[in-house]
């Protein structure tokens, strides 16, 4: 079992140098989970909150303490994100397809599960909640939009408690379509909601970045926003990137060239190969 606890923009994972500073909370996460059995520990001195998938430990400076356990082979989740029309939703349904019971136990031990998959949730909140594509850059029904994806990925994912998943698209996407096209101060409204806080901490995991590259795999339909030429399309590409550092979000971006669905489900693999062979799951 592992235990780890997220501190602002840094995570700390046990054992490691205790600091004076950090002792008494490293103490108390001792003193609260049980190795043999933590499925069954109390957590008396825990307060659950019903936007965090995990217990939060207060200490007594308010630093605020995510609590996780996982078993020592338990695959780090994946998250696909990037602008429209970069190809994330038919990498999803190839990683669905690649990901066979075989290649998991192979990657991750014969225990281990298949990966969940959250599909993209926002287009169907624009189609059960009345939105279109125009309104994303609308200021009251563009942030209205981006706040209910927001909720929608937090319960997906709350939802699958512990059990690995790859998201098609993540909590930052309505946050960057926001400052494209809303602007920043709405994008900051959204960065305040505590849901993102906690979708935030989930996404130090494998963030893969699709990027716009072909100008002819730009398209519009009822829920993809128009770009106005390719350089706005790219615009949002840079977006992520500069989103993605700013939470302190590591990343990966799949390299200039591949656009062959075969070779890009390869990629993925082969990180997952990679983490799964040097134990940093």
């Amino acid at each position: 079992m592992t235990v780890s606890y997220y501190s602002g923009a840094n995570s700390f994972l046990f054992p490691e140098t205790r600091s004076q500073e950090l002792c008494p909370i490293q103490d108390t996460i001792k003193k609260l989970v049980n190795p043999s059995s933590a499925h069954k520990t109390v957590f008396p001195e825990v307060e659950d909150s019903k936007f965090n998938p995990w217990p939060v430990l207060h200490h007594a400076q308010h630093r605020s303490i995510y609590i996780t356990m996982s078993t020592p082979n338990q695959p780090r989740n994946v998250y696909l994100v990037g602008a429209h029309c970069t190809g994330k939703t038919t990498l999803v349904e190839g990683l669905r397809a690649h990901l066979s019971t075989n290649l998991v136990s192979e990657l991750y031990g014969e225990d281990a599960e298949c990966p969940a998959i959250v599909d993209e949730l926002v287009r169907n909140i624009m189609r059960t909640d009345g939105f279109t594509a125009s309104d994303v850059r609308l200021p009251t029904k563009g942030l209205e939009l981006q706040k209910r994806t927001i909720l929608a990925q937090h319960q997906a994912e709350v939802s699958l408690g512990n059990k690995w998943f790859i998201s098609d698209r993540s909590g930052i996407d309505p946050i960057v379509y926001a400052e494209v096209f809303l602007g920043r101060p709405e994008a900051e409204k959204l960065a305040e909601m505590k849901e993102w806080h906690v979708l935030r901490e989930k996404m130090k995991a494998y963030v893969i970045v699709c990027e716009p590259e072909n100008a002819s795999w730009l398209s519009t339909d009822r829920v993809r926003v128009a770009c106005n030429d390719v350089e706005e399309w790219r615009s949002i590409a840079r977006a992520f990137r500069t989103a993605l550092q700013n939470h302190g979000i590591p990343h990966v971006t799949i390299p200039v060239g591949i656009e062959d669905l075969g070779k890009r489900v390869q990629f993925v693999e082969e990180l997952l190969r990679s983490s799964a062979k040097s134990g940093m799951f």
